[in-house]
């Protein structure tokens, strides 16, 4: 690899944590944690990787992730915020119920098949807080609006897209 090809690649990764630049993990993507997790240091510190938190949740959300760690795994379930993984934690990485469970939202990508021109409202169906409406545009198609106010960060749309065209991403403030 050549000199200037190796500090481009630094420059870029420059945003990564540390830790996933040595594991080698270069895209920016997100790692999201249970619902109610503290911070992601102190998440790292604590949790001593004991899976109780992913053999209770009832929609087999949580999975066991980079270095044994749990993660959420929106493609294929959501989470009902039932409690049961914050109370099956017995080192308390998932204590911190004084905010929400996390504070995601959801973006809708490219491959969404309403913004091809495809009848699909899957999405807006399986909300039960109405965060997705489609509305009709200038062309005559129907495309998804996001409210992200009024999302709870279950990931029950990102699931049930039949094109997993939604992620969950961090809101910031």
């Amino acid at each position: 690899m050549n000199k200037m090809f190796s500090i481009n690649i630094m420059k870029s990764q420059a945003s990564l944590s540390r830790r996933r630049f040595l594991r080698g993990r270069f895209n920016h993507e997100q790692t999201v944690r249970p619902p109610w997790s503290i911070n992601e240091a102190a998440f790292l510190d604590t949790c001593t990787r004991c899976t109780e938190c992913i053999e209770r949740c009832p929609n087999d959300l949580l999975k066991q992730g980079s270095g044994g760690f749990p993660e959420a795994d929106f493609s294929s379930a959501f989470c009902s915020f039932c409690g049961e993984c914050q109370q099956a934690c017995p080192v308390g990485a998932l204590s911190d119920s004084s905010n929400s469970p996390w504070a995601l939202k959801p973006v809708i990508g490219e491959s969404c098949l309403a913004t091809a021109g495809v009848y699909c409202r899957t999405c807006a169906e399986t909300c039960d807080y109405e965060v997705i409406e489609f509305r009709l545009r200038v062309n005559g198609m129907a495309e998804p609006d996001v409210n992200p106010d009024l999302c709870r960060g279950c990931g029950e749309c990102s699931s049930s897209c039949p094109v997993i065209a939604i992620e969950l991403k961090q809101r910031h403030p």
